[in-house]
């Protein structure tokens, strides 16, 4: 079985989406436990940056094979983040590229 780490904004949102997954395994009669939620806020580079240290105590020195990078954000008003950048920009470009440098 595939190791599956989700990521989300909040723990609400990661819980939501990991259920959807599971009930979307069992209906097709898959047995897989090892699905995980962590929170990552691509709009707050501390997020970012504490991202690993949460991973791996989780998940513990676990290699990641596949990496996808799937943030959206659109804002339709200007709006700067934390830490002073467009939050739109931020989220989508800079926050992945912190993510995986």
């Amino acid at each position: 079985d595939a190791t599956i780490v989700m990521t989300a904004r909040s723990d609400a949102k990661g819980d939501k989406a990991k259920g959807q997954v599971l009930d979307y395994l069992k209906e097709r009669s898959i047995n897989n436990k090892e699905i995980y939620s962590l929170t990552l806020d691509l709009s707050d580079f501390e997020s970012v940056k504490s991202f690993p240290e949460r991973y791996e105590k989780m998940l513990g020195s676990r290699k990641i094979d596949v990496l996808m990078n799937n943030a959206g954000a659109i804002n339709k008003d200007f709006e700067l983040s934390k830490n002073g950048i467009e939050r739109t920009f931020q989220s989508n470009h800079l926050g992945p590229f912190l993510l995986t440098s």
